[in-house]
């Protein structure tokens, strides 16, 4: 048997995901991307004010509920040669590399520092040949590189040097359709990048039920091409943040599980959809201050030329 940790009391489950259903629907999501709200507008959901000045976008439970029916139950992920190498879903559990890097300890001088591409090639082989890991993540930025394309470069660094599956993200609200052009490389055409993904993408929710102009449009190019989407919600701090684990679990459900696979569901059926907590484990610090997820703002700037590594310091 395998052991398992359980947080949240049985009896507090359907609780937390009834109070996660009632928000969405009587407080909703503010969806700042017009495309993405449109096509909710599309499906037939209202708009509304009802907790400040900005109109959102209310999601019914039985909406919600049809979209999470409709989403799949696993998630395959295939290696770079198109191989199945790891599968989400269930009870799995897959421990990956952390994604909230700032620096990194020197193993040669003992000194922390700001990375360089070298870093994250060795990082990269490193976990490449360890068995045990599910899949890699682009687990921090090199300072070394042109900010415009930081998140292109991370990935092509990955593919360049691993076979495995990664969890990746775009910086930019048009930073995902260069990054799957990329992986695309690997695949015969575009629909077979979609039948055998090799990555996870990471879309943030922000605070106070609300998806920014960059995570909207993320969230449309990843279901263009296919590309499975983790929700990481950023967890308000101080006053205004939950006041205890039940009322932080139904907030988390609103922002990940019921509200992105709601998304997802307008955006074509099937869409591939898991909320971050329920899908790996990392390395153990706060995953709300993941860099992938767009959060430190020095990483959101504007998307370079969509053509590719222009910039890119060449080594």
């Amino acid at each position: 048997m395998r052991p398992r940790l359980r947080v949240v009391p049985d009896e507090l489950v359907r609780p937390i995901l009834d109070e996660a259903k009632r928000i969405l629907a009587e407080i909703g999501i503010e969806v700042r991307g017009a495309r993405l709200r449109e096509r909710l507008l599309e499906q037939g959901l209202k708009l509304a004010r009802t907790a400040d000045d900005a109109e959102r976008v209310l999601f019914p439970a039985e909406y919600v509920e049809r979209a999470i029916e409709s989403a799949p139950k696993n998630i395959p992920l295939h290696d770079r040669d198109g191989s199945p190498y790891t599968e989400l879903g269930g009870d799995k559990v897959h421990f990956v590399p952390g994604s909230s890097g700032l620096q990194v300890l020197d193993h040669r001088t003992g000194e922390t520092r700001h990375s360089k591409t070298r870093d994250f090639i060795e990082y990269v082989r490193i976990a490449d040949g360890l068995k045990n890991l599910g899949y890699l993540a682009t687990a921090f930025s090199t300072n070394d590189i042109e900010p415009q394309v930081s998140d292109a470069w991370r990935l092509y660094l990955v593919l360049t040097n691993s076979l495995k599956p990664v969890v990746s993200g775009a910086f930019t609200e048009h930073g995902v359709p260069r990054m799957a052009e990329m992986m695309q490389l690997f695949r015969r055409d575009k629909a077979d990048l979609i039948a055998r993904p090799m990555s996870i993408f990471t879309v943030t929710a922000t605070g106070f039920y609300r998806y920014s102009e960059d995570s909207c449009q993320n969230l449309l190019d990843c279901a263009e091409f296919g590309i499975p989407v983790e929700i990481v919600p950023v967890t308000l701090m101080g006053l205004i943040a939950p006041g205890n684990a039940r009322c932080r679990r139904a907030r988390r459900h609103h922002h990940g599980a019921d509200g992105a696979t709601g998304h997802a569901g307008a955006l074509w059926r099937g869409a591939r959809d898991l909320p971050y907590e329920d899908r790996h484990v990392a390395d153990g610090r706060d995953r709300d201050a993941a860099p992938e997820c767009g959060i430190r703002r020095d990483r959101q700037i504007p998307a370079a030329p969509h053509s590719g590594l222009h910039g890119a310091q060449r080594r």
